[in-house]
């Protein structure tokens, strides 16, 4: 999961017409996902989790179909270098239409996180996620090594911690750019951090004195001990003359750790080598897992690969991934930036706009080539100094951040762009995001407040004047003791299956259950209000097919405030006087058995007895057989005659 090939017969196609891509845009339907209770912030709250603070968006689609499905995967957060604690911080899943589905921010106390995906572990697509200083609870494996102090996090679909990957070596060195699960979870790639001063210092020609250098690299390890399968970094592979670096003096530079590389993403080929993107050197590097040389260049100063296409070249590239192979081509894609923020020649613009590119690689000729196969540009063609992310979807999709504003869009693989988005909160930027299938099933019970209030929000005033009457609506908050209603929200977060709640009444220990509701879910939280009083509820989660997938615990609702501040006995009697259903007892249940029982006896009686009256009553059309006429007499006879008859 999150590392999907490009199906042959599309890259195929697509060589073809590498050089036509439609941008033809149509009319776009724009919507603001917006939650149940949304501010000017851009932020969402809710009622039933009032440690959650999602991010609202505003979405431009224009062709719904042919969108693939999945949700967004985001890690909002204000600077990579500020460790600020806000409550949007945090992993986050988002369906696609901007409304929360998960919320991993408390969980990991609202530090920065980044690069949360979807990748498969032991036969399963899991979550994976990097944080700095977290302290969740861990379930390793047998004698698993991993601290929780800049670690990377397994979590299964349930939300529980698989597992706790140590991403920082010894010195507390920690690169959070990349977490790449391999091999169904049995190893992982990140990338490391040296850096060569002190006692052993670099001399620069451009610079007067020692300069410290910070030196990167990446290793694999074995998730089931802990110990590194390979190791590499690129001193003694790289020479500082391929770096295009340099946004400081160079006496800030080499006093604070010169970057002359600035590593931001690792892969593993099929055939056992690596891939490596170095922003500071605009290059694309192969890496071999047999001695650590290098096999290859693409692109910066001393490129092996001869460009077709002049949209093939890149600078200041980010999230360079394998994507297979066909044929003699090698795919890849990356996010181009297309420029930085300092003054060196990779800051020169390679395109007027950042955007993602699926790149053709012939290593079988020379000079080697690079070819264009896709390319996907900014929505707003703007460009994008730093981060950023592309991904291949199922369908053949691309779905691209574009980390300002946490600015995505979703592309078809021809080039068409069928939906953008970003957050509405100022300020809120994602190092990364990815859209992907997921089923989400909570381990813990959904989430429920319930609140009984007498509390109305208007009533009517009759106005009058003379022979004319006039009703007054006022929009003004009074109390009714005649007015009882009682609230209920519901969420179950990460939960992604739930189509509806079902809302019942029950006592404190859950002995019986009384159905008063059943409402479609609305969102991450769902609302359900009904007339009367229930001292007690549970909410049950349905699925699709109307099966329980899952309930709250017993919850006791909140009295309205007025009732709070009675003596215990008059609230129990107010409780009792409110109470509409009261839980059933056996002696009860007994009784209504024995009165149904007679119930229906004394009806089979008068039922019975109606029918026996009535075959007596009609005695004389018991049979046709039993008639018989009598027959008339001389004299009857006679008697008609005379009388006319």
């Amino acid at each position: 999961m999150g590392r999907y090939l490009i199906p042959q017969s599309l890259l195929v196609l697509q060589l073809i017409s590498l050089a036509s891509f439609a941008r033809a845009q149509p009319t776009s339907r724009r919507d603001n996902a917006i939650g149940d209770s949304g501010d000017d912030y851009g932020t969402v709250t809710f009622v039933s989790r009032p440690d959650i603070v999602a991010l609202q968006w505003e979405r431009a689609v224009y062709d719904e179909e042919a969108l693939a499905p999945g949700y967004w995967f985001v890690s909002p957060y204000k600077s990579v270098e500020v460790h600020e604690r806000l409550p949007w911080m945090g992993p986050q899943i988002y369906d696609s239409t901007g409304g929360l589905i998960w919320s991993g921010g408390s969980m990991i106390q609202n530090r920065n996180a980044f690069d949360l995906q979807v990748q498969q572990v032991a036969g399963k697509p899991m979550l994976t996620f990097m944080a700095r200083n977290t302290t969740l609870e861990a379930k390793p494996r047998a004698h698993s090594p991993y601290s929780d102090d800049h670690a990377g996090h397994i979590l299964d679909d349930s939300y529980d911690l698989y597992e706790t990957i140590a991403m920082a070596d010894a010195e507390g060195n920690y690169n959070m750019h990349d977490l790449t699960i391999l091999n169904d979870g049995e190893r992982a790639l990140m990338l490391t951090h040296q850096t060569q001063g002190g006692d052993d210092p670099v001399i620069l020609h451009s610079y007067e004195g020692p300069c410290d250098i910070m030196w990167q690299g990446f290793r694999e390890v074995d998730l089931a001990t802990g110990r590194n399968v390979f190791e590499w970094n690129a001193k003694g592979h790289i020479d500082l003359a391929e770096s295009n670096q340099k946004d400081d003096t160079w006496e800030a530079m080499c006093e604070n750790g010169f970057d002359i590389l600035h590593l931001n993403s690792v892969d593993r080929f099929d055939d056992g080598d690596y891939l490596l993107s170095a922003r500071h050197t605009d290059t694309i590097y192969k890496i071999s897992h047999v001695d650590g040389s290098i096999v290859w260049r693409l692109g910066g100063r001393q490129s092996d690969f001869q460009s077709l296409d002049m949209g093939a070249n890149f600078t200041r590239q980010h999230h360079a991934k394998f994507r297979g192979t066909s044929g003699p081509w090698t795919w890849i894609s990356l996010f181009n930036n297309a420029a930085g923020s300092d003054e060196s020649p990779g800051s020169w613009p390679s395109s007027p706009s950042s955007s993602s590119l699926v790149l053709a690689l012939r290593t079988d000729v020379q000079p080697m080539t690079v070819q264009l196969a896709g390319r996907y540009e900014h929505p707003d063609g703007s460009t994008t100094a730093a981060r950023g992310s592309v991904s291949l979807l199922e369908n053949g999709n691309v779905f691209t951040c574009w980390v300002i504003s946490m600015t995505l869009s979703e592309h078809s693989f021809d080039g068409r762009l069928l939906m953008k988005a970003r957050a509405r909160m100022a300020g809120a930027n994602t190092y990364r995001a990815f859209k992907s299938p997921w089923v989400g099933r909570p381990s813990r019970p959904p989430d429920v407040l319930s609140v009984a209030t007498t509390t109305v929000l208007e009533r009517l005033t009759t106005l009058e004047h003379g022979f004319l009457k006039l009703t007054k609506r006022d929009h003004m908050t009074i109390t009714d003791p005649n007015h009882l209603t009682t609230l209920v929200h519901v969420s179950w977060n990460g939960a992604t299956e739930v189509t509806t709640w079902r809302l019942l009444r029950t006592d404190a220990a859950g002995n019986f259950l009384d159905p008063i509701a059943s409402v479609a879910r609305q969102g991450f939280e769902t609302a359900i209000s009904f007339q009367g009083f229930a001292e007690h509820v549970v909410v049950v989660a349905m699925d699709l097919d109307g099966v329980e997938i899952g309930r709250s615990n017993v919850v006791q609702t909140t009295l309205p405030a007025e009732v709070e501040s009675l003596s215990a006995t008059e609230r129990a009697q107010w409780i009792q006087k409110h109470s509409s259903t009261s839980p059933p007892t056996w002696p009860s249940l007994v009784m209504v058995a024995v009165m149904s029982g007679l119930l229906f006896t004394c009806c089979v009686l008068v039922v019975w007895r109606t029918d026996t009256i009535r075959r007596r009553l009609l005695w004389w059309r018991s049979t046709e057989s039993a008639y018989a006429p009598v027959a008339e007499t001389d004299d009857e006879r006679a008697f008609e005659k005379v009388d006319g008859g």
